[in-house]
């Protein structure tokens, strides 16, 4: 399968979509991106607060997908995603893409 994004073709960052998840859409998200090329995912997900299945989901995969156990809420992931989003220095290094319905 082929990904077209809305990116500059002189733009050489990698594509790396970003989420906050409370469980299901994570794991979505995973699934989707799971050994696209050119494509990283970074999922943050609250700790304790995902079931055993759905942190398996999150955590599992491996290659292009990084889960990361935040600290907090689903609220605080969200926040620290948006930020991300907002900070220039990640967005000079980073493509962020945001998958749609995660915010």
């Amino acid at each position: 399968m082929s990904w077209t994004f809305c990116k500059n073709e002189d733009d050489t960052r990698k594509v790396t979509v970003l989420v906050a998840t409370s469980g299901d859409t994570g794991g979505a998200v995973a699934n989707g991106f799971y050994d696209v090329d050119g494509v990283d995912v970074i999922i943050l997900y609250p700790s304790g607060k995902v079931s055993p299945v759905q942190e398996k989901q999150l955590t599992t995969l491996g290659r292009n997908i990084k889960a990361l156990e935040v600290e907090g809420t689903f609220d605080d992931c969200q926040q620290m995603v948006k930020q991300a989003f907002t900070d220039k220095d990640i967005n000079e290094n980073y493509f962020l893409l945001l998958p749609i319905p995660s915010m």
